[in-house]
């Protein structure tokens, strides 16, 4: 399963992306750490209205290089959430 194929490089592109998506007016989302092969990870949640859960999407893993993030690879299978010992779901 390849990882999700987005590529944003530099601040503006990195800070137009968020607004755009994470921290988007009403984006409402979770994330829980874990670890994959020693490096920093964390299972993605969104709100879904439906279920008035926050439902797992991705698990997105951290390369730290020099104290900063210098790559985020996310994986969008939720069913990864489960390897990782991370719930489905989420409640409000």
């Amino acid at each position: 399963m390849p990882p999700q194929p987005t590529w944003y490089r530099g601040r503006d592109a990195i800070a137009s992306f968020l607004r755009a998506v994470p921290l988007a007016t009403g984006a409402r989302w979770r994330l829980l750490p874990a670890a994959a092969n020693g490096q920093l990870a964390f299972g993605e949640y969104r709100w879904d209205e439906a279920t008035k859960r926050f439902v797992g999407r991705a698990v997105m893993v951290l390369t730290i290089a020099d104290a900063v993030i210098a790559d985020i690879t996310a994986f969008g299978s939720p069913e990864l959430l489960a390897h990782f010992g991370l719930p489905e779901q989420l409640e409000a």
